[in-house]
């Protein structure tokens, strides 16, 4: 009987013992890293995007429609897209699909009309 709690003990030892130096379990027991703040040199380039501007693409009917009517142009002249602040891009396109901050490519595709839309669109005629 003696040799039976011994055993016991070993394996409840060795167990223990086990749990200890698993991998996974001082995987899980390790504190998540702490978030690095952004570089100086990503915050450059957002801010370079934002001065930069946005291309804005005009594919939408209703929005080639409607420069089209304002320049007195053939719809097939209206430019596929026209290059804009950012505050105006903030404007004709939702705000669900743009994000000036957080959209990499700097392009969105308008669904708002604004009188700015037109006028961009003669610049890039010119």
């Amino acid at each position: 009987m003696k040799t039976r709690r011994s055993d016991l003990v070993l394996l409840s030892l060795a167990t223990v013992l086990a749990g200890a130096f698993s991998p996974s379990l001082r995987a899980q027991e390790a504190p998540p890293a702490a978030p690095t703040a952004p570089s100086a040199q990503t915050e450059q380039q957002i801010e370079g995007a934002l001065q930069d501007g946005v291309e804005v693409s005009l594919g939408r009917e209703e929005i080639k429609q409607q420069i089209a009517k304002d320049l007195g142009i053939s719809e097939v002249e209206v430019p596929l897209s026209v290059h804009l602040p950012p505050e105006i891009a903030d404007q004709v396109c939702p705000q669900t699909e743009f994000e000036v901050r957080s959209n990499e490519n700097r392009s969105c595709t308008a669904s708002n009309y604004l009188p700015e839309l037109a006028e961009a669109a003669r610049g890039a005629l010119e």
